[in-house]
């Protein structure tokens, strides 16, 4: 018989270390996905914003020619009245 020795080999480790899964990857993934969702809320809020004021500045023209028409209509001057919107019928391009 042959003589073999038993001896472990010193430099196979008995018990492997296995390599550290890393959240890096999902942390950048969750902060890109918070920064996009920020900015498409910003732009939401912005956009309105601006449409309110936009709706705010024509407000006031369109109010004071309906006060105008109805104190026209109270009078009974249809003419006059009626020469608010036959200015605008005139100026407005027609689709035709």
């Amino acid at each position: 018989m042959s003589n073999i020795s038993q001896e472990p080999e010193q430099d196979v480790p008995i018990n492997p270390t296995t390599p550290k899964k890393t959240i890096k990857p999902v942390i950048f993934i969750s902060v890109v996905i918070i920064i996009w969702i920020l900015l498409c809320m910003g732009s939401v809020a912005f956009l309105t914003i601006a449409s309110l004021c936009k709706v705010m500045a024509e407000k006031a023209p369109i109010e004071s020619v309906l006060d105008s028409f109805m104190k026209s209509m109270q009078v009974k001057d249809t003419d006059r009245a009626y020469t608010f919107f036959l200015c605008a019928l005139k100026t407005a391009d027609t689709l035709i």
